[in-house]
């Protein structure tokens, strides 16, 4: 059987690996080929090549190579915290490593990969990007060649619709993207000394601050930041909240010494009996909450009605303070604090409750307003670079004085513009996917921004029936699939079930050519 995976970074490498080990447990055969024009394992934030301070901003302890496991079969990948410490580390491990280190280890990963294969298993990798599939008689042709099954795996759009660059009139000059950083934020692009104004204030808006000062030259020290005379005179972030995302907590801090299972447990046991039910499950949230902040302040909690998150007030820099503060265990926490913590630990059970259409389609637009609500007090930065943010708007370099949205005004006095504001997940129109859709291969959910799936990752008609021979994971199926954005391997279980199926039906044809 001929597989293409289109799509090398680690949902593609993560697929291969399971593939790869259903294959070796059922003795399957199958001729692999992945797509992708970069290197597996890359994607587009891992490349091994980038600067040291573009750092991970999840803990690390979720990265793996190996999805075996808990009766999964197992190639024996290392993990990833065992390859450091083979490659020079000591304990303790940094929570938050460099990502072109993540980049390094998935690499390598490959690389092991290649000298695991089973008998009559062959994998390979095409420096090439895959712009169309052609159905070719219930198999699909790539360049020519037809594959049995296809698994997309296409990560991050290259461009959308409310991109800036789309109708930018050219006045100030526009840098389009951030990354990669020393190719989009060098100094022929963004000169010393200038006005900076970007578009986004999130963990995209970080890294090119970082990289257009600690990049430049400058240095974070104990007391503050020291310029180097080549950043920006000013960068202006413009957002939409008005404020910075919450810092996520120190993993080694205070707030880990809290003992939180009794309300989590019980959240998580609630979550998985309201299933598909969003008000139940907001409540769910919020009442763990309230258990977290009453644990951590021996006070009754006072939180806002379910579903209501609040908003940024008063001086953002004060704000952002605070929230580092909070995350290094020096300030008693607060309702942010818990409720990021809360949705953080009750998300894989919500994964599972809204998840693969359990919720109505009126019932959807609820769900999404909250997520993305919660998204910027659980998913923010971690201590180091919200630091090293602090410092910067402390020196005057970060100017956070437009981020209520005064786009207008920003703009009018800004030598440079740059767009950190990245494509969004699912069907994206104008990429090349959603010539797919057109054609009717791929179907957008109902109310959803992602296309319709089933549980093990097949692409599904609009009457709900699977596309023989295609697949998809990842961003592509956000919203039927929710939090694709992870380099977690137990989150979502698709890829694991789409290996198996393949590599069942791979089995059967050796079974049936006997």
């Amino acid at each position: 059987m001929r597989v293409a995976i289109v799509g090398a970074g680690p949902n593609g490498l993560f697929a291969a690996e399971r593939l790869i080990a259903h294959l070796a447990a059922g003795g399957g055969r199958a001729d692999v080929t992945v797509f992708d024009p970069q290197p597996p394992g890359w994607g587009a934030g891992y490349r091994p090549d980038q600067p040291e301070w573009l750092r991970l901003n999840v803990n690390v302890a979720i990265v793996a190579a190996d999805g075996g496991g808990a009766g999964r079969p197992s190639l024996g990948l290392p993990a990833f915290a065992d390859w450091r410490r083979a490659h020079g580390e000591t304990d303790p491990l940094d929570p938050f490593p460099p990502r072109a280190l993540v980049g390094r280890y998935l690499i390598d990963c490959w690389r092991d990969l290649l000298t695991r294969l089973p008998p009559g298993v062959m994998l390979r990798h095409r420096a090439q990007r895959v712009t169309d599939l052609t159905p070719d008689h219930g198999a699909w042709l790539i360049e020519g060649t037809s594959y049995d099954e296809v698994l997309l795996c296409t990560g991050h759009a290259g461009d959308w619709p409310g991109a800036l660059r789309h109708g930018w009139s050219g006045t100030p000059p526009l840098v389009p993207r951030v990354y990669p950083v020393d190719e989009w934020l060098s100094e022929a692009r963004v000169p010393s000394g200038c006005t900076v104004v970007c578009r986004g204030a999130a963990l995209t808006f970080i890294d090119a601050a970082v990289t257009l000062t600690q990049g430049r030259g400058g240095r974070f020290e104990r007391d503050g930041y020291r310029a180097s005379g080549a950043e920006p005179r000013r960068i202006v972030p413009v957002g939409r909240r008005g404020g910075f995302m919450q810092v996520k907590p120190d993993p080694g801090g205070p707030l880990r010494a809290l003992d939180l299972r009794g309300p989590r447990d019980r959240g998580l046991q609630e979550c998985a009996a309201a299933v598909g039910d969003v008000d139940r499950l907001l409540q769910v949230v919020w009442t763990t909450a309230a258990g977290y902040l009453a644990l951590a302040t021996d006070q009754p909690a006072e939180l806002p009605p379910p579903g209501t998150v609040p908003t940024p007030s008063g001086d953002p820099v004060d704000g952002l303070r605070r929230s580092l503060q909070v995350a290094l265990g020096r300030w008693a926490p607060g309702v942010e604090w818990a409720l990021g913590q809360a949705w953080r630990d009750l998300y894989p059970a919500i994964v599972e409750a809204v998840g693969q259409h359990r919720v109505s389609a009126s019932a959807w637009p609820g769900f999404a307003a909250a997520a993305a609500a919660l998204e910027p007090i659980a998913f923010g930065p971690p201590p180091v670079n919200a630091a090293k943010l602090l410092a910067l708007c402390e020196a005057g370099v970060v100017d956070a004085g437009h981020l209520a949205g005064e786009w207008t005004q920003a703009v009018a006095a800004a030598d440079v513009v740059i767009d950190c504001v990245l494509p969004p997940p699912g069907l994206v129109a104008g990429q090349w996917p959603d010539t797919l859709a057109q054609r009717g291969a791929l179907v957008r959910a109902a109310g959803r921004r992602g296309i319709a799936v089933g549980p093990d990752g097949a692409c599904l008609t609009a009457a709900g029936e699977a596309v023989p021979g295609l697949s998809a994971v990842g961003r592509l199926t956000e919203d039927v699939v929710i939090g694709n954005d992870t380099l977690s391997r137990t989150l979502h279980p698709a890829t694991g079930r789409w290996a198996q199926r393949v590599a069942a039906a791979c089995a059967a044809q050796v079974v049936g050519a006997r």
